[in-house]
């Protein structure tokens, strides 16, 4: 593993995560919390939209 990222929101002073994007050696792991967990596996490193930060 080379990196992790997580992205989410501060709410009432704490943070909230909903997505951890990692770095492998030749591909990304991003999952996504919501009602579900949504894994996706490229090549690329994804864009993550609409979250306030990285912690």
């Amino acid at each position: 593993m080379k990196s992790v990222w997580g992205f989410g929101w501060l709410e009432s002073n704490e943070k909230r995560l909903n997505s951890i994007v990692l770095e492998l050696e030749d591909s990304y792991l991003y999952l996504i919390a919501s009602p579900a967990i949504e894994v996706q596996i490229t090549e690329n490193k994804p864009t993550v939209n609409g979250w306030a930060g990285c912690f």
